[in-house]
């Protein structure tokens, strides 16, 4: 495996922006300490074997054995440069009393020996001076502790969080994980989280730490601790690890413009595209959404027809009982002398004569009267008409049957 990170330039000490590569990965084909691992301890009473080997199934696996203040570590030969995401496949047995699993983030110094401080004592990380680390302890399966520390500074450990569960599916000797662990770490903070195992479902976030960092300018390696407390537990238990990766994660932000003083990350943020399907705009009485060309007033967005052939008399008639629109007509005067349609804001059939005019509409003898409104005209209580032989406003004058013919549209 690569001692010096892909995306690293140590010349300029920076990353370099590219695609995301691999810096480390074991599927654990088998346990290389030759090239890929260092067993810097096995733990008095403590195993390790390969187990799986059908369906997809390989991990190595660590006996814990019942011996007290017992402890196994192994590492990477290789060595890695922040930010990077360390993602990883475990699982146990059992979860019980005075055992405790880490799979960690620990800076190194320049000969590869793991960096201690004793100014602060921590007993979780062994005294490493930098680290962010995820601890698995206490008889819950889906409870874990993530601890982090920078610069020598006291460590800080959470609470018991939820993560996922530690527990295998399959059978012995072909376990599988439920869960990927992971630890992002980069300049600004280091993310704990899990998901589960080849699930669609996003990660379950379980904490984020923008304190207490690690520090970015040095190399770290991945370490993986299993020990038993001062007071022996009940029975021995396999822990699993399934997998290893460790991937460069180069954080490329936006807020590019922040020399320039602005006094918000709105502000200082260059333009985004949103990847994600916008959700669909609802029309109705969300005018923003009503984008098609549609009448508004009716449900299926279309105009309804008033058809009309005049009676002897007045012709008062209601032609929508409710408050619409009023889209056009084409009316036809089959006679030899002027006929007018009358329009009122009513929902009743009007009192030619007496009920309030909106509009009169002429139609000139023998000819027809065509007209559409885009849009139309709005009619607050409801649309009814007549027609009739005279044009002044308080005319009641009646005509004959058949004198006017054609529709009227509205919504």
């Amino acid at each position: 495996m690569p001692t010096q990170d892909a995306a690293y330039s140590s010349t300029y000490g920076m990353g370099i922006v590219g695609n995301n590569r691999a810096q480390f990965r074991d599927e654990f084909f088998s346990f290389d300490t030759a090239n890929v691992w260092d067993l810097v301890q096995t733990g008095a009473g403590m195993a390790l074997n390969l187990g799986g080997n059908a369906s997809g199934s390989r991990y190595l696996a660590i006996s814990t054995g019942m011996t007290a203040n017992s402890e196994t570590i192994l590492q990477t030969k290789a060595s890695f440069m922040l930010p990077c995401k360390l993602s990883f496949g475990l699982s146990m047995s059992q979860r019980i009393a005075d055992q405790e699993v880490f799979v960690e983030l620990v800076s190194i110094d320049s000969s590869g020996a793991v960096e201690t401080s004793t100014l602060f004592p921590s007993s979780n990380l062994n005294n490493a001076a930098n680290a962010a680390s995820i601890k698995f302890d206490g008889a819950t399966t889906a409870n874990a502790i993530n601890i982090i520390r920078g610069y020598g500074v006291s460590e800080l450990a959470s609470g018991s969080l939820a993560f996922l569960t530690t527990a295998a599916s399959g059978a012995p000797p072909n376990f599988f994980p439920a869960t990927v662990f992971e630890i992002n770490a980069d300049s600004e903070e280091v993310v704990f989280g899990a998901r589960a195992i080849d699930s669609l479902a996003g990660m379950t976030l379980a904490a984020k730490r923008t304190q207490n960092l690690p520090d970015t300018s040095k190399r770290y390696k991945v370490r993986i601790r299993v020990r038993n407390l001062a007071s022996s537990p009940a029975s021995s238990t396999d822990v699993r690890l399934h997998f290893v990766r460790v991937v460069n994660a180069t954080q490329i932000t936006v807020d590019m413009a922040r020399h320039m003083g602005r006094t918000s990350d709105v502000a200082d943020s260059l333009p985004v595209s949103i990847a994600a399907p916008m959700p669909a705009l609802v029309a109705g009485s969300a005018l923003i959404g009503d984008i098609s060309m549609q009448y508004r007033a009716g449900a299926s967005g279309g105009a309804s027809i008033k058809h009309i052939v005049s009676i002897a008399g007045t012709n008062a008639q209601v032609v929508k009982n409710s408050a619409g629109r009023l889209l056009g007509w084409q009316m036809t005067n089959t006679t030899a002398s002027w006929r007018y349609l009358k329009i009122y804001n009513t929902n009743v059939a009007p009192t030619p004569g007496t009920t309030t005019v909106i509009m009169t509409i002429a139609i000139p003898p023998g000819q027809i009267s065509d007209f559409m409104a885009e849009g139309g005209l709005a009619f607050s209580i409801g649309i009814s008409c007549a027609i009739l032989a005279g044009s002044a406003v308080t005319d009641n004058t009646p005509i004959a049957a058949g004198d006017v013919v054609g529709n009227i549209f509205y919504a």
